[in-house]
């Protein structure tokens, strides 16, 4: 298909799939493809508090009803309650630390006008789960029968779940229904990968089964994490685009003496996100949280100023900070940044007015 005497736009089929190619301005481009591709939005991401930039899995009930009680006079929309509530990966019920149970932190969140939400890996276990030791024969495996590795975590190996398991599927299912009927209607379900190993014929299982929770989750907002992207337009409402944020800029161990760019850290977050601001017609895109603390961060007030605005340019506005944690002048800040959304106008690939203030990442590249 021609377009401008600049742009070549077509789509190239040949067997089952389907191939678009593309020659002109970068934007233009990808935002041809776009078009092309799924669109799921709702309304626009909620404002969020999410416990685990804070307090990691180290979170248990009476620490997350301080917490709500300090959150409870700024404009958040969602409590997110984060990793560290269950028992096991697999096994996805409350732990000791939660002795009344989630559905009764979810309606005391509810009690302080907020939506509930909760992070889930529905696809992830570890050897020493009672899931795995119930059903052996849901992990996936390869030809040999041993189990496909899906990473290493938490100090475990980690193993998928089989999505193309029916049995399995029936369970996922049910898992979204519980977590439903316990009040939370914002759920984070991340390391998603794992529904779609080992390769090609995964997307297609994946495809599958996130229709399966879309279906089961009804109007909750879904955000993916460690999610394959374009198999997953159509099914999220949003979708996170890159690592974890930590509150420092970079792991130079990692990045630089291992030239791994995917490690957790604002510089890295930030990259990813900027290379994906492209998707913004088809999901939302999620940055990951804002810091605005002072409090246990190495992050300069520079830094926090870039990922600040990155929230403004993708609507995320989401952080962990508790308030309890903040100065004045930082309440102030993040005040400011979930009550009013400053005008965005790009003005470049890589420059855009936030406000009254341009920011130019291209130093990211």
């Amino acid at each position: 298909v021609l377009g401008r005497e600049d742009l070549l736009l077509g789509r190239y089929a040949e067997g089952e799939g389907e191939w678009f190619l593309g020659y002109g301005e970068p934007t233009e481009v990808f935002a041809a493809y776009g078009r092309l591709l799924p669109r799921r939005l709702s309304k626009g991401p909620p404002r969020l508090w999410c416990s685990w930039y804070s307090f990691y899995n180290r979170i248990h009930e009476a620490l997350l009803l301080e917490v709500l009680e300090e959150v409870a006079g700024l404009p958040f929309e969602v409590f997110q309650i984060d990793d560290g509530w269950q028992r096991a990966l697999g096994d996805w019920e409350p732990n000791e630390r939660f002795a009344r149970g989630m559905a009764f932190l979810a309606e005391r969140i509810r009690e302080k006008g907020f939506r509930a939400g909760l992070w889930l890996a529905p696809f992830l276990v570890t050897p020493d789960s009672l899931l795995v030791r119930a059903h052996p024969e849901w992990i996936l495996r390869d030809g040999d029968g041993r189990p496909i590795p899906a990473g290493f975590n938490w100090g475990k190996p980690l193993y998928a779940l089989d999505s193309g398991n029916e049995e399995v599927l029936d369970h996922v299912a049910g898992l979204v229904r519980k977590v439903r009927a316990w009040g939370y209607d914002y759920l984070k379900l991340d390391f998603l990968y794992a529904a779609a190993l080992p390769g090609a014929e995964g997307e297609v299982r994946y495809c599958k089964a996130m229709e399966r929770i879309r279906e089961e989750a009804g109007e909750a907002y879904l955000l993916f994490c460690g999610a394959p992207i374009l198999a997953s337009l159509g099914l999220a409402d949003g979708l996170r685009v890159g690592p974890d944020v930590a509150p420092y800029w970079d792991n130079e161990d990692r990045s630089l003496w291992l030239s791994d760019p995917t490690g957790p850290g604002l510089r890295n977050a930030l990259r990813t996100t900027l290379h994906r601001l492209w998707l913004r017609g088809n999901v939302q895109v999620d940055p990951d949280v804002a810091f605005f603390r002072s409090r246990f961060s190495l992050l300069s007030l520079e830094e926090m100023r870039l990922q600040e605005a990155m929230g403004e340019i993708t609507g995320f506005k989401a952080t962990s900070d508790p308030p309890s944690w903040l100065s004045p002048e930082e309440r102030e800040r993040l005040w400011a940044f979930l009550s009013r959304d400053k005008e965005v106008k790009p003005l470049g690939p890589y420059r855009f007015r936030v406000g009254e203030e341009v920011l130019d990442y291209a130093f990211l590249l």
